[in-house]
């Protein structure tokens, strides 16, 4: 039977290694603590230890608490306590365990599984996971403070605050994937907050300006003219879809012609930033596009096909050069989709429409939400768009605000 004892400082000092008895089996002495039940002092031939040793429900408990002299006799008692609770409520110590001992690069793991993400943010996420944080992925989450996040924040924004501000909304969501995920076996989260919710909480967050490019009214002809020029017609068919719908680059990309419909007058984007299909209406100049490469078509499921393993167009990087390079007019692709959405507000068309046509949010707008809008109900204001464009690319003088003129 262990031997008991009030564990105190004293007592403990004074118990001496475990010697070993010439032909005992025994390797260790239990000293139990006189007013703790289950809370005793394990005594090896170089070492003491804390620990639980106690039956519950007719199961043998052992739990190591901590190492003498690295925790006090009281802090550990402190401890045991803790953890008989938790035993007699039923918490699952080794589920407990587990939980505390995740990773980020674990908890990124499950992240990624668990979420259904585009493969661009994927990319964008790893790239934050294995370049920014690389040397926080074998912490665990319970270890990374408010500190050491408004740290790192703030060497990243040395070289980019962009790339700062970034880096921390996709720590953020895997915070708070973390807390929703993990429990610690009593149904609570491991973590108790955010650690980056400091950066809202000090307003550290790097100022950021949305990028505000257009092509003006007055460089369309110009712009038009060369895109023209194009060599490439599915390069130059690709870029002028974008011009004249407002979709996203990768949107027009992997466009199939299993989701167009030539009868209809009709195309719809799968694959959505917002995770929502995209059903819309041909205006009369972008069926002619599609009517056109579906007659060249030769079976290839892309709209728009490319030589390279995706089997669809990528970045028609060389194409944009020359445009700019023929035309004088310096653009990226998004700034198509941001001259579509200027000018349909231009044209006081309804901003649901609008939001639709681009497949924006209504964030939590309770009447759009009882709006039904389907690709007939967006026609005429595609088309408006698509003819108010097309005037001011062929415009003989665009910088005369005669022919400027809602279509």
């Amino acid at each position: 039977m262990a031997d008991k004892v009030r564990l105190n400082r004293t007592t403990i000092k004074g118990i001496p290694f475990f010697k070993p008895i010439e032909g005992s089996k025994g390797n260790q002495r239990i000293y139990r603590d006189s007013e703790l039940p289950g809370f005793c002092l394990r005594v090896t031939s170089n070492a003491k230890y804390y620990i639980i040793n106690k039956r519950i429900h007719g199961r043998l408990i052992r739990e190591v608490v901590g190492k003498y002299p690295t925790i006090t006799p009281e802090d550990a008692r402190d401890l045991a306590r803790e953890i008989l609770l938790k035993i007699h409520q039923g918490v699952d110590l080794a589920a407990e365990k587990k939980t505390r001992l995740i990773t980020l690069e674990k908890a990124f793991e499950d992240f990624i599984e668990t979420r259904n993400l585009a493969e661009r943010t994927k990319r964008d996420y790893n790239l934050a996971m294995n370049l920014h944080l690389a040397d926080w992925k074998k912490k665990k989450v319970t270890d990374i403070t408010r500190d050491m996040v408004a740290r790192r924040h703030k060497k990243i924004g040395l070289k980019s605050n962009t790339a700062a501000n970034q880096v921390m909304r996709f720590l953020r969501s895997l915070m708070n994937f973390t807390i929703g995920q993990y429990d610690d076996g009593c149904g609570q989260s491991i973590l108790k907050t955010n650690p980056v919710e400091r950066l809202s909480q000090v307003k550290q967050w790097y100022p950021e300006q949305r990028r505000q490019t257009i092509i003006k009214s007055h460089e369309l002809p110009e712009w038009f003219k060369a895109v023209q020029e194009i060599k490439s017609e599915t390069v130059k068919d690709y870029i002028l879809l974008l011009f004249l719908t407002g979709l996203r680059r990768q949107e027009g990309f992997k466009l199939k012609w299993a989701d167009v419909d030539l009868k209809g007058r009709t195309f719809t984007i799968s694959e959505t930033k917002n995770k929502n299909p995209l059903a819309l209406p041909l205006g009369e100049f972008t069926y002619d596009i599609f009517k056109r490469r579906k007659e060249g078509n030769n079976e290839n499921q892309y709209v728009f096909p490319g030589s390279g393993k995706t089997g669809h167009l990528v970045e028609p990087k060389k194409q944009v050069a020359e445009v700019f390079k023929n035309s004088g007019v310096k653009f990226c692709l998004h700034d198509l989709r941001r001259g579509f959405i200027t000018i349909a507000e231009s044209l006081d068309i309804s901003s649901y429409a609008v939001k639709a046509l681009v497949n924006h949010s209504l964030n939590g707008d309770v009447t759009g939400g009882y709006i039904v809008i389907s690709p007939e109900r967006l026609r005429g204001p595609m088309q408006r768009i698509e003819t108010h464009l097309l005037k001011l690319c062929t415009a003989k003088d665009p910088e005369n605000p005669e022919l400027n003129i809602v279509a």
